[in-house]
């Protein structure tokens, strides 16, 4: 019977004594802790109490717990009439998911106040198919991210359940879930391979570029480099040299070595010829890109401008047999001089030009047009034509003397058997 009295005096000293004073300044120390009681540091800590009765109620920002999972304020209440004070202060602490909210009154509770979390360790161990450590794999768990050390491995803090590890190393990415209702170690298995790549022009000879892979970028030396524990089978590869940008297509399940071919030869032009005959002129191109390696000849990268005036057009170009081109220019008039201007192209773009004249003085078959571009169809300056051809007729006169000779001494052997 007295115990009932005690507890009712109790409550009468409660509601006519406040548990905490007007206008309070209260200190708050908030810890967070796994379920190992293990401090968390990074635990998102929200309060909420009362600022006055006529300013209602405010929540702080939210704020960060320490490396050793302490976070600590000062909450201000500037409520004057201590009978509308309200002196219960709501606390929060979340963590990769879980929420831990403990309710406190101020003046009235521990100096540290301790929430725990479903929380635990998770150790994720990144290795080779031969179970050789890998280091500087990046391991994504929800929004938090490392890096693996010298051992393979990255620890991290996670919310009790199934958790989604991401694993990314030398451009291969895996992921996998992993269920943890206690302190965890899981293991990734990556097959890893060598990859050595070989850098050379068209003529064999090695070049010295630059290969980027992963955010990293490689030096060739002597035209060659081997990157080691690439983490996929289809790596994607970037080659620079001068400039000059290629992507192979690279499957490491089929091949580990790799030979990279950047054309830095010009093609030839090995020669110029044209024809003429009833207003159409053909210029026969001799065109060759020499080189093992070399890209080949882009029919679209062959033009041939010419004039015959003042405005320049492009001839129509074709393609005629191995190594030979065509381009025509029609409803060329007879004593027309064309300036032309020739550019060849291969398929990675070294490009070989010439440029010229040709003037048309008759109709003329298989004129080559000398080194200097310019050639005569017909003419004074043509060498198949103009005075008499001495070299023709002693030929001739050569032929008949033989064919005399050996009729005369047959016809003297008959004789002397007769």
């Amino acid at each position: 019977m007295k115990f009932k009295y005690i507890i009712l005096l109790f409550l009468l000293v409660g509601l006519v004594f406040p548990a905490c004073e007007a206008q309070f300044n209260e200190n708050v120390t908030i810890r967070a802790l796994d379920v190992l009681n293990r401090p968390i540091p990074n635990v998102s800590i929200l309060i909420t109490y009362q600022v006055s009765q006529s300013r209602g109620y405010t929540t702080i920002s939210p704020k960060l717990t320490n490396s050793n999972g302490i976070f600590s304020t000062i909450l201000h209440n500037i409520e004057e009439d201590e009978g509308a004070v309200d002196c219960d202060i709501t606390i929060s602490a979340t963590y990769d998911g879980k929420t831990e909210t403990e309710t406190i009154v101020a003046g009235s509770h521990p100096v540290i106040i301790d929430l725990k979390l479903d929380v635990h360790y998770l150790t994720v161990r990144v290795v080779d198919h031969k179970g050789k450590s890998l280091q500087g794999a990046k391991v994504v768990i929800n929004d938090f991210e490392k890096i693996t050390d010298e051992v393979g491995r990255a620890i991290f803090r996670v919310g009790e359940g199934s958790v989604n590890v991401i694993v990314n190393y030398q451009g291969g990415e895996r992921s996998e879930y992993v269920d943890v209702s206690q302190d965890t170690e899981y293991e990734f298995s990556y097959f890893t391979s060598n990859l050595k790549l070989t850098v050379k022009d068209d003529q064999e000879n090695p070049l010295e570029a630059i290969v980027s892979f992963a955010g990293e970028q490689y030096e060739t030396e002597a035209g060659s480099v081997t990157l080691e524990n690439i983490g996929t089978s289809f790596p994607v590869i970037t080659i620079i040299y001068e400039g000059r940008e290629k992507t192979p297509e690279i499957d490491l399940s089929k091949l580990e070595d790799y030979t990279i071919i950047f054309d830095t030869h010009a093609p030839t032009i090995e020669s110029v010829s044209v024809d003429y005959k009833d207003g159409l002129l053909k210029f026969i191109l001799i065109i060759n890109d020499k080189g093992k390696y070399a890209s080949g000849i882009s029919p679209e990268g062959i033009t041939l401008e010419y004039s015959l005036g003042a405005e320049w057009k492009k001839a129509k170009v074709y393609y005629k047999s191995f190594s030979t081109y065509i381009a025509e220019i029609s409803d060329v008039p007879v004593g027309s001089v064309v300036v032309y201007k020739l550019s060849i192209a291969d398929k990675e773009g070294m490009t070989a030009t010439k440029e010229g004249s040709v003037s048309v003085l008759e109709e003329q078959d298989g004129i080559n047009i000398s080194d200097d571009g310019n050639g005569n169809l017909g003419g004074e300056d043509d060498e198949n034509k103009g005075g008499f051809n001495w070299i023709t007729l002693i030929g001739g006169l050569i032929i008949l003397g033989i064919l005399g000779y050996l009729v005369w001494t047959r016809f003297i052997k008959k004789q002397q058997e007769v």
